[in-house]
């Protein structure tokens, strides 16, 4: 008798979980897990393994990706390389306006220089030569945005 029970010809598809007693809705808590499971292994892909198909040649970068290249290489060739900083000597360093200008000026400096390294990477970026980070992510949405971020600055 028992033998009969549980063979697979006897199993009717209808009947529920609960004949074996489990909840109801236990199909869909599985297939849920494994689509669950699903997502998170297709976002450890990497985005340069997504960006290739099926006969292994590259896809066009999407839309938006080309124009923030294209603003980042625009934006570098209209910044200056550098600034040049104020010479000090024995007597200006005594005059407290050439101090505050020299003060500002280097922080311009610094400035100049964290802008360009931003920009420089957003193209590195959008030309597929490095991988983006949470910093770049972060980043290219801004500047996509045209926004200025406080995360980002400072």
């Amino acid at each position: 008798m028992l033998e009969r029970l549980f063979t697979a010809k006897s199993f009717d598809p209808e009947h529920l979980p609960a004949w074996l007693g489990l909840p109801n809705n236990a199909e869909k808590v599985l297939l849920t897990l494994r689509g669950e499971t699903m997502l998170r292994n297709l976002l450890k892909v990497s985005d340069d393994e997504l960006a290739f198909s099926g006969d292994g040649e590259k896809e066009a970068k999407p839309q938006w990706m080309a124009q923030l290249g294209e603003l980042a290489q625009q934006w570098l060739k209209l910044l200056p390389k550098d600034i040049n900083r104020m010479k000090r000597t024995v007597d200006n360093i005594k005059d407290p306006l050439f101090r505050f200008f020299e003060r500002e000026i280097n922080l311009g400096a610094q400035l100049l220089r964290d802008i360009r390294h931003d920009l420089e990477e957003i193209l590195a970026v959008c030309r597929a030569e490095r991988k983006q980070s949470n910093e770049t992510r972060a980043l290219a949405s801004a500047l996509q945005k045209g926004v200025v971020s406080i995360d980002l600055v400072g």
